[in-house]
């Protein structure tokens, strides 16, 4: 049941009853001011968020690399990639720059190259495609939002939301006899045409970052400027292209990533 539901529930006068109602959280004077701080960065007011007035927009760059699944018509399982038989698990790495404007939201820009591959046993059909995607991509802290009473927490976990571009060549053949069935961005022998499909992409996940000084209990100044990362994010492509497949579907392409990075924190 949604918050506004629940709140719905109570009049006015039962709401004074519950002395740590959901109204009275939300509109509570140090709630308000603790958003107030950590959204907006607004200096000189009290609290324990009053960090907010010594933090410095910061730089860091880093790298991550994990597993590409594909979520579409060619797909062996509704979900859970296969793995015997046809691999749908492939590889991608790529490349990340991050500034923080303040303690609540930092903008990162991402790029990640690798390959999307799926099968289906039914249709006698396979594709592998080649992907390079690049998106901005706002994280906000979590933290922030639910923690904010700890000077200290050893995860970090920020959202993900954003807005970019992949770009693809893609292939699809018959799993029987290797056949070409079709193709975006390769002739039908296999060779790469001078054409790249390029498609809007909306990604939206979760990062996780903890300090590997912390990690390692070692009091080292490039450990403590380094965080190594997990993360889960999954892209939605404006297209139906990616496995080559022209099927009408209300449900665009999709595919997921799921990542370890490190990062470092320039000064």
């Amino acid at each position: 049941m949604g918050l506004q539901n629940q709140t719905k529930q109570f009049s006015d006068k039962q709401i004074g009853k519950y002395p740590y109602s959901i109204k009275k959280f939300i509109l509570s004077h140090q709630t308000l001011l603790i958003y107030l701080v950590v959204v907006f960065n607004i200096p000189g007011l009290p609290g324990k968020m009053v960090n907010a007035q010594v933090f410095k927009p910061q730089w860091s760059a880093g790298i991550h690399s994990g597993l590409l699944v594909f979520y579409g018509d060619i797909k062996t399982n509704e979900f859970a990639p296969a793995i015997k038989g046809f691999n749908e698990l492939r590889a991608g790495f790529g490349l990340q720059t991050t500034y923080s404007l303040n303690p609540m939201l930092s903008i990162r820009g991402s790029l990640t190259n690798g390959k999307l591959a799926g099968a289906k046993p039914s249709t006698d059909e396979y594709f592998i495609a080649n992907i390079l995607d690049y998106s901005v991509q706002a994280l906000i802290n979590l933290n922030g939002l639910f923690f904010y009473d700890y000077d200290y927490t050893p995860l970090d976990v920020y959202a993900i939301i954003g807005y970019g571009f992949v770009d693809f060549r893609t292939i699809k053949r018959k799993l029987s006899d290797d056949s070409f069935v079709r193709a975006f961005g390769y002739n039908p022998d296999g060779s790469k045409s001078t054409v790249i499909t390029r498609e809007m992409s909306i990604p939206v996940g979760v990062i996780v970052h903890s300090n590997l000084e912390q990690i390692l209990n070692s009091n080292n100044y490039f450990l403590s400027q380094t965080d190594i990362t997990l993360e889960f994010v999954l892209h939605n492509v404006n297209t139906n292209k990616l496995d080559a497949d022209l099927t009408l579907r209300e449900v665009r392409d999709k595919y997921s990533y799921f990542a370890f990075g490190l990062i470092y924190y320039l000064n």
